[in-house]
């Protein structure tokens, strides 16, 4: 085919635009390379500009990550590697930040900018690791003390309760071990468990722990507790002696506190064994104990405190004087049973360091909580304290006990529990034996043994039957220093409380008073009343008042003790208050005849209710209200409570019908310092 000239102009023209299009395309490559390019620069610099401000703003977390959206965005860039480097600076992470300037360095090119930021920032980096200071092993023992007492569990149970504050980094765990005290206590034992193989890391580091029931199976890792302190084993009936004592054996040197308790007391361990495997111990409780002492082959001078019960064979005068002759610096002594009660007469000149004797005693008689008195110290020997069960000495003994430490005595917790017809025929036999026919009891004991308790501050006394109601009152007669007296009497007999009343009213330094009786005789509370009404003056020393009565007071009673000026705090306990009326009228005369007043505690009482909450506002200086076992208190009356203008402080113990939701409004009120629930 020949082309003729039209043709050839075609085609020509065809050239023409292919190659125009072509060019146009190109083109098009070109600018929109260039803008994407521009636009990816554009990104870059705005997710480093961010990354940067949030760096700087301590959101070190969004700012990595926009550091590896920029690596995503541009991976032939080194700039979300610079950027990294920088805020892995800004932490202190300098290992980090050499790593991603090494990667950095590996994708930028020579003639790129960047690449020598990376250098200078890696160059940096590496001379602040070479000059880095170890902030936490560095860290004082007393700062480190006072920020784990903030937040560390006191007593670990299980080993996730702990993790999130052990496990923060490698070096802060051993610091932390170091200086805080470790407790464990673990009742269930899997070999399993992560609290198992977390005991095999931190078992150099505790220094307490707890066995109890299935967790004793735990007693295979002993040996691992070279810093162990103190160690508690709460057993079961029946448990292998050996396998404890060979336990004992690996800690038994550095061990301080030793605490063995037996359930149902159907085994036991010898004293002696248990001295001679830990022989550095200061404090030592045992329940059911061998009193064997063969294998207790010195003395034991660290000794400090001894506590045993359920102890077999019964202890006598040679068994005491054996056990004390091994303890010269024996400071506390409790001991369960007695064969001769008057073999505890002996232990303060046996024993010359003893301070507090503890003889059989019952929670009631611990205190709910410690007394306020400054307790001075004496050169001389003879007891401090003395809690001891009066049912099982004889009047006479237990007088010639007060007498024989007169100079030191202050403190004396006594109760006196009932004795069965036989005990108490028993007892009068064994008095009138020691009575002569011409001395009555109080002619031969109460004027020349009593008058010396100068020292005595504080009295407790749970009283059950005539005769230690008398003696009760022997002692308040005779301690003119007394300041707290709490007085507990289950004897529904009056007589004698008319005698108590009278020697509390003769106490002019008495500063608190819990009375709970099964019936308060209302003329001698009268009385008592009398004496402290009008005293408003700086003589006036009754702060805190207690009433807890089976049977009610009359509403006289009750208002004549509203009126004693000096009152601190006080306390409505039982069946004190009968009508509702009585006790609305009560503290409209407490807010006018207590100016001071600033607690008020309602407990187990059915009187208290809604309406007399709403009458809260009649005490004006009340700082403090504490309601406990109240089951008419509702949300409304919880509110009411709100117009007192100097409440700070609110105590709630067992009230069922008080919502959660009231208690948090409460919590968000400025003036409430403190809401307490149990």
């Amino acid at each position: 085919m020949i082309d003729t000239p039209c043709c050839q102009l075609r085609n020509a023209t065809a050239i023409i635009q292919t190659s125009t299009q072509t060019s146009n395309k190109q083109n098009t490559i070109v600018d929109d390379t260039k803008t994407l390019h521009d636009l990816v620069q554009q990104q870059l610099i705005v997710l480093n500009r961010r990354a940067m401000a949030l760096a700087s703003s301590a959101l070190f977390e969004q700012a990595l990550h926009d550091a590896t959206q920029m690596k995503q965005i541009a991976p032939y860039s080194p700039s979300g590697y610079l950027c990294a480097a920088q805020i892995f600076t800004m932490q202190g992470r300098q290992l980090a930040a050499i790593h991603e300037c090494n990667q950095g360095i590996q994708t930028a090119s020579l003639t790129d900018p960047l690449y020598n930021q990376l250098q200078v920032i890696k160059s940096k980096a590496e001379l602040r690791q070479d000059t880095c200071i170890d902030f936490i092993t560095e860290l004082p023992l007393d700062i480190i003390d006072n920020i784990a007492t903030r937040f560390f569990p006191r007593v670990i149970r299980s080993y996730d309760t702990a993790s999130p504050y052990l496990n923060v980094s490698r070096n802060w765990r051993d610091r932390l071990c170091a200086c805080v005290e470790l407790r464990f206590s673990l009742t269930a034992f899997d070999a399993s468990s992560d609290t198992f193989h977390a005991l095999e890391s931190y078992a150099p580091f505790v220094k307490g722990l707890t066995l109890s029931y299935d967790g004793l199976h735990y007693l295979q890792l002993l040996p691992m507790f070279t810093m162990l302190r103190s160690f508690t084993a709460v057993c079961q009936s029946c448990f292998d002696v050996d396998l404890l004592l060979e336990a004992l054996g690996h800690v038994g040197n550095n061990l301080k506190e030793l605490s063995i308790e037996s359930i149902n007391g159907e085994t036991s361990l010898a004293l002696g064994d248990i001295l001679r495997i830990c022989p550095n111990l200061t404090t030592l409780h045992c329940q059911t104990i061998n009193m064997d002492m063969s294998a207790a082959k010195r003395t034991y001078p660290k000794m400090a405190k001894l506590s045993l019960a359920r102890i077999f064979p019964s202890i006598d005068q040679t068994i005491i004087q054996d056990l004390l002759s091994r303890l010269p610096a024996l400071h506390v002594f409790s001991i369960d049973q007695v064969a001769d009660p008057r073999a505890l007469l002996l232990i303060p000149t046996l024993c010359p360091t003893v301070k507090v004797l503890l003889h059989d005693t019952p929670l009631s008689v611990l205190p709910q909580r410690p007394a306020a008195s400054n307790h001075r110290c004496f050169i001389k020997p003879g007891l401090q304290k003395l809690c001891i069960d009066g049912s099982k000495l004889d009047t006479n003994d237990f007088f010639s006990m007060l007498e024989n430490n007169n100079a030191t005595l202050q403190e004396l917790r006594y109760w006196h529990r009932a004795l069965s017809q036989p005990q108490q025929q028993q007892q009068e036999q064994l008095m009138r034996h020691r009575t002569t026919a011409t001395t009555s009891l109080s002619d031969r004991i109460v004027t020349p043994l009593l008058s010396q308790l100068k020292h005595l501050t504080t009295f407790f006394c749970e009283l059950e039957d005539r005769r230690s109601q008398y003696i009760a009152t022997c002692v308040l007669e005779r301690a003119p220093q007394l300041e707290h007296v709490s007085i507990k009497n289950n004897f529904i007999d009056t007589t004698w409380n008319g005698a108590i009343f009278d020697a509390l009213i003769a106490l002019s330094h008495l500063h608190t008073l819990d009375l709970s009786m099964r019936r308060i005789n209302d003329d001698a509370l009268q009385r008592f009343a009398n004496r402290h009404c009008g005293r408003a003056d700086r003589g006036a020393t009754l702060r805190h008042i207690s009433l807890g009565a089976f049977y009610g007071l009359c509403d006289e009673t009750l208002y004549k003790v509203a009126c004693i000026p000096s009152l601190e705090s006080i306390s409505i306990e039982s069946k004190v208050v009968e009508k509702m009326s009585t006790l609305i009228t009560w503290m409209e005369l407490l807010g006018q005849g207590c100016p001071s007043l600033k607690q008020v505690r309602f407990a187990g009482t059915t009187t208290a209710n809604d309406q007399v909450l709403c009458h809260m506002h009649y005490m004006p200086s009340i700082e403090r209200v504490v309601l406990s076992n109240l089951p008419h208190i509702t949300d409304a009356g919880i509110m009411a409570l709100l117009a007192c203008p100097r409440l700070r402080h609110i105590h709630i113990e067992s009230c069922a019908r008080i919502s959660y939701e009231v208690l948090s409004v409460l919590q968000e009120k400025a003036h409430i310092s403190s809401v307490h629930v149990k």
